[in-house]
């Protein structure tokens, strides 16, 4: 497997010849990006936020979308393979898990509408390494087993703290933990001394970076 890191949240990831686009959002969109996006078999969308999901160039792509049913209401426009926490899907040579995941709440978000009700993660295998997706999530309680979790610490309300990716990155058995979710929101000052602390063998992918898992 390979990732490639984009902006925010979204990552190219490549099992043999299956390529899926995950999460691919409006923050710091470069319009260079799309030659790229299109050589995905499908995308996946973990919620509605539209640092996760743009919606005007997912359109244009013209792949298959997997995303949820608040997803789907949120962008009629796009045509969405509904799914949910516990379903199972094989595109090309991935296996993947539907999981759940609790998106935070500040204050704004009651006022705006853009409260997560249905926010999902996706696990995905190539029959050797199990690579878990979180999208933007709090810690929860779970029995997921993974190789690799791709998981947000900025904290902000809506995400995990440092401290609490770092235990959850312990709870899924995870080797190693791949950083996303900072290129719009800084990481805490003190994100990678509680990574460090904590013994988490851990990436913060650069814009771009590619990374061989």
């Amino acid at each position: 497997m390979k990732i490639k890191k984009f902006p925010q949240s979204c990552v190219l990831m490549t099992i043999g010849k299956t390529k899926l686009l995950i999460d691919p959002g409006n923050r710091k969109f470069d319009d260079s990006y799309i030659p790229e996006w299109k050589t995905a078999d499908a995308i996946l969308v973990t919620h509605k936020h539209g640092d996760d999901c743009h919606d005007i160039v997912i359109e244009k792509l013209g792949l298959p979308i997997y995303s949820t049913k608040e997803v789907q209401s949120q962008f009629p426009n796009l045509k969405i393979n509904v799914v949910k926490p516990g379903d199972t899907l094989k595109i090309g040579e991935a296996n993947i898990l539907v999981t759940q995941a609790v998106h935070g709440f500040c204050p704004p978000m009651r006022e705006s509408g853009a409260e997560v009700f249905g926010g999902v993660g996706y696990i995905i295998d190539d029959g050797k390494t199990k690579v878990y997706v979180t999208g933007d999530t709090l810690c929860f309680n779970n029995d997921y087993v993974v190789d690799i979790l791709i998981a947000p610490c900025s904290g902000n309300c809506v995400t995990m703290d440092p401290l609490g990716c770092a235990l959850f990155t312990k709870m899924v058995k995870a080797k190693k933990l791949i950083v996303v979710h900072n290129d719009f929101y800084d990481l805490p000052d003190n994100a990678e001394k509680v990574l460090k602390e904590q013994g988490i063998d851990y990436i913060i992918p650069g814009l771009c970076d590619t990374l061989d898992l």
